[in-house]
């Protein structure tokens, strides 16, 4: 039997998103989000990395920092280690800055064909953005900048050099900035990149990331342990939002390794949810809540909503729920073709559609377990047939069972091997548990017995 509650217990809810305000020669104020800017230190300019300085001098490997950022992440990191933090602001309220009105002046470099494969990539990861946040990527012109009140704007550009790789400016500075991409980047990474922009640092440099991840040292490859620096409390402006093992903006398990086929350099508690570090395929859930927190996209709202789960009003001033729940308020299943359902019996069974036969293809469900606060959720998996990717990360067909939080990943199970299987959910409350099939390769399913005790 697996207890899973001390980790629930934690709750330290800091962010990994740090923004601040660069003064800049045009200066605006965006009437529509009052308040957002104002509290945040002002700092002179600063001057972006040009493209041969940034491919010598990135920092945790695709950040390119301007000489006022390397300085203030230095010394943060030196008074970490001494325990004298002296002034109490935040590292990057003076290095970084929102984009005014929510919008990211653009340019693609010419030499990126519209219509052509790094084209395309780049629309795909501007999409990922856009489609959950109030965030927009314009191309620039002289009528944006006019309306924006200032002349700074992101040039996706190829690798300038031989090799490969994604880097990017963190958050907006002066004058032009740069995405800079070579042909292995995909739109996921591309994505991360475009995160850097709008001011996202890498979701392990949180300053409470040692409650949830462990940086293995001995597999650090040589001189590289800085790249796992993390943020002192002092400096870090936070929104109470979880850890997340899935943010498109975390490190993978094997970032910095001696052997990137064989040694993890950083691994989790549970490894079911280490399946989900590292990924590319999309913003997560709580990149996307953040991003809206950050740049108010809510702040035209007049009519207040309670949504549960985790769930927060958005762009259309309607909730947006944890993947898995749905409704007005996000308190409902995902039920899909005979599959999902919310459960507020004692005890009873989960199964996949049509079981004993296999389960139907193209499939997203869920069931909600709703129990009293002070009980906890006893489950047996009795039968689990699902198809299996072999690359151990399930990212074919998976159960997910949500033991950490409904916003956050949960435990991913796809395989054979998980019958007889015993698992508590001792945090009190209810569980979330997702089914995800693709259109291919369908098997038996599962059949999981649960009782709330």
């Amino acid at each position: 039997m697996e207890r899973f509650g001390a980790m629930m217990s934690l709750h330290v809810f800091t962010v990994i998103l740090m923004f601040g305000l660069i003064c800049n020669s045009l200066p605006i104020q965006d009437s529509s989000r009052p308040g957002l800017i104002q509290a945040l230190t002002q700092t002179d300019h600063d001057t972006p990395a040009t493209p041969e300085q940034a491919l010598t001098s990135t920092f945790e490997g695709d950040m390119i920092l301007t000489p006022i950022q390397k300085k203030a992440i230095r010394e943060d990191v030196a008074a970490r280690k001494t325990g004298r933090y002296g002034r109490k602001r935040k590292i990057l309220a003076d290095t970084n800055s929102y984009w005014p009105q929510a919008i990211v002046p653009y340019e693609i470099d010419p030499s990126y064909a519209p219509g052509k494969a790094m084209w395309n990539r780049i629309k795909v990861a501007i999409q990922m953005w856009e489609s959950r946040t109030c965030i927009r990527f314009i191309p620039r012109s002289m009528a944006l900048s006019q309306q924006l009140g200032h002349m700074d704007y992101v040039l996706v550009r190829p690798w300038p050099h031989s090799g490969h790789g994604c880097i990017s400016n963190v958050g907006r500075i002066r004058g032009q900035q740069s995405i800079n991409i070579s042909s292995i980047c995909s739109a996921g990474r591309i994505a991360h990149e475009f995160g850097h922009t709008i001011g996202f640092v890498h979701e392990q440099s949180r300053p409470d990331r040692d409650l949830y991840v462990h940086i293995n040292y001995n597999n650090v490859a040589t001189n590289q342990s800085r790249q796992f620096e993390k943020y002192s409390n002092s400096k870090v402006t936070t929104y109470r939002l979880p850890y997340d093992i899935g943010s498109i903006m975390h490190y993978k398990s094997t970032a910095f390794s001696k052997d990137q086929r064989l040694l993890q350099t950083i691994t989790t508690d549970d490894p079911l949810v280490q399946k989900w570090m590292g990924q590319r395929n999309e913003v997560s859930f709580l990149d996307a809540k953040l991003a809206n927190l950050a740049y108010r996209c809510n702040s035209a709202c007049s009519v207040p909503l309670s949504c549960q789960h985790g769930g927060y009003v958005g762009p259309s001033c309607t909730c947006v729920c944890p993947e898995g729940l749905t409704g007005p308020v996000c308190d409902t299943p995902h039920i899909q073709q005979g599959c999902g359902g919310k459960l507020t019996s004692t005890h009873g069974v989960i199964q996949s559609s049509n079981y004993p036969g296999n389960y139907n293809p193209d499939t997203e469900c869920s069931w909600l377990i709703e129990a009293p606060e002070q009980s906890s959720i006893d489950l047996q998996i009795q039968e689990f047939h699902i198809e299996d990717d072999f690359d151990d990360v399930c990212n074919n067909d998976f159960l997910e069972i949500k033991l950490y939080g409904v916003q956050q990943v949960g435990q991913k199970y796809c395989g054979e091997s998980w019958k007889g299987r015993n698992i508590t959910y001792n945090a009190g409350g209810s569980l979330l548990i997702r089914f995800v099939s693709d259109f291919a390769t369908e098997e038996s399913g599962f059949r999981i017995m649960y009782r709330i005790v």
